[in-house]
């Protein structure tokens, strides 16, 4: 199990039994009854039904797309998209693209719908969304290619337009219970409530905030949970419960490391190229002792950690010197793409 799985998943368990604590009357829990779930469950199964079976016109059609998977959805969440009191469509300008719809709640707009085509990944929008958001001065908005639905949030001190995701379902995989728990956030019914939603989400921020700038924390507890967990199913006294520590501290910065890694590898610029292998801040930023220092180079790295790199590159002496006196840390990436992830995972075969 990867562990950005494991963090993702304590972090949405936080989500809802805080949601469940500070808004068990406000949101629209009715979605989630029996009788409306299997209707959205029937609305879900239709919308995939119709993304297979459509999937060529689809994936280059957007106005299909909105009319018959977007609209479907949020006419069930209350928002009759017929109704321009509630709905506004958007008009495209100037060759600049902008969401399509603008949710409004007493002629106010509460926020906005950016619907794309089946072939586009609606991660490669909120950046854009964002902009738009913070422009016009609203806070939330959902990106959607139809099947994947990302809530965002525009405004807010944070470093990663990854950050800006407040939650993030897929029709096609999801289990209707947790396509039901998202789309009743943003039903006409809990419209009254996004307010405290937004503030739920900034203390979730705030609580996440000191383990995001020092993923330490992170390795030391999980590392701790690990070491009972493998203490009390193994015969504790063949095992020193430092050296078990220290083992697994040892595979989750590994572990992070490579998943890092490949989620740098798979994203894809603008004209379809790969995305550059990580960067040296990307890098020096999974150590404590380097992290925070501003070393962007691998020379400047060489001299904060006095070592001499003379002639030759400053890469492949950083990377000989983890390798001989730093096996705690993440070997040095490679500049090829591939070869870059397969370090990682030839580090980890080694342990």
């Amino acid at each position: 199990m990867k562990l950005n799985f494991l963090l993702t998943s304590r972090l949405v368990y936080f989500k809802l039994i805080m949601y469940r604590q500070q808004h068990s009357t406000e949101f629209d829990y009715d979605i989630l009854r029996t009788e409306k779930m299997e209707t959205l469950k029937e609305i879900v199964k239709e919308i995939v039904h119709r993304s297979k079976s459509n999937e060529i016109n689809y994936k280059r059609n957007e106005q299909a797309v909105r009319a018959q998977l977007v609209d479907v959805l949020l006419d069930f969440l209350g928002w009759d998209t017929r109704n321009p009191t509630l709905v506004e469509h958007n008009q495209q300008k100037d060759n600049r693209k902008i969401p399509n719809y603008s949710l409004k709640h007493n002629g106010r707009i509460i926020f906005f719908v950016a619907a794309s085509n089946l072939s586009e990944n609606p991660e490669n929008h909120i950046e854009q969304s964002v902009k738009y958001g913070l422009d016009r001065g609203i806070e939330l908005g959902l990106i959607t290619n139809g099947l994947c639905w990302i809530f965002i949030k525009a405004f807010g001190d944070v470093t990663s337009w990854w950050d800006r995701i407040i939650w993030k379902t897929d029709l096609s995989v999801d289990p209707i219970e947790k396509i039901s728990r998202c789309m009743s956030s943003v039903s006409r019914k809990s419209i009254d409530s996004l307010q405290k939603l937004i503030e739920s989400q900034k203390s979730l921020d705030a609580f996440w905030s000191p383990f995001k700038k020092n993923p330490e924390k992170i390795i030391r507890a999980l590392s701790s949970i690990l070491t009972k967990k493998f203490i009390a199913e193994y015969d504790r006294e063949h095992f020193d419960q430092e050296v078990v520590n220290d083992y697994f501290q040892l595979k989750l910065n590994i572990l992070i490391f490579e998943e890092k890694v490949a989620i740098v590898e798979t994203e894809t610029t603008k004209n379809g190229t790969r995305a550059p292998s990580p960067s040296v801040y990307d890098w020096a930023n999974l150590i404590p002792e380097l992290r925070e220092k501003n070393l962007n180079t691998w020379i400047k790295i060489c001299d904060y950690l006095g070592i001499e790199a003379g002639a030759d590159s400053a890469r492949r002496v950083l990377q000989k010197y983890v390798k001989n006196n730093k096996p705690n840390w993440p070997p040095v990436p490679d500049p090829t793409k591939k070869s870059c992830n397969k370090t990682a995972t030839n580090h980890i075969q080694k342990y």
